[in-house]
């Protein structure tokens, strides 16, 4: 792992264990319902907007299995399960992320790199999503 992606790795673990002074977790997705006024679609639009590609692929393909790479807490992924009922698992570089989707969702996964994800067998899923990601790879 190169020096960029194991900093990015220990803040991710970091964000993804914070919590409040009383212990509630204090989420990265809006886990807990939507405020802050009319930012508070802000950064998953681009999101919703890959549940929408999902939803059009369905149509024509046969989608079950799917994983979904950067998970965060596992916000998209739990709409992708509940909306499209797929099975979904989810991956990512933080493993306190990859423990809040199991703690919020139910979602199972493991902490990975998503530079590489050679461990996978070709054809595991019928579907990767990777939403918000692609900005924190450094190549």
């Amino acid at each position: 792992m190169d020096e960029y992606t194991g900093r990015t790795r220990d803040w991710l673990d970091s964000r993804f264990s914070r919590t409040d002074a009383s212990g509630v977790y204090l989420s990265h997705a809006p886990i807990y319902g939507f405020t802050g006024g009319p930012m508070a679609l802000g950064i998953y639009k681009n999101n919703y907007a890959v549940l929408g590609k999902v939803a059009g692929l369905r149509r024509h393909h046969p989608l079950k299995d799917c994983l979904d790479v950067g998970c965060a807490e596992g916000f998209t992924a739990a709409l992708a399960a509940r909306l499209f009922g797929l099975r979904m698992k989810v991956s990512d570089l933080s493993a306190a992320a990859v423990r809040r989707a199991a703690e919020i969702y139910g979602l199972e996964g493991f902490a990975a790199d998503v530079q590489d994800l050679s461990a996978l067998p070709d054809g595991s899923f019928d579907l990767v999503l990777c939403c918000e990601t692609v900005e924190h790879v450094p190549d």
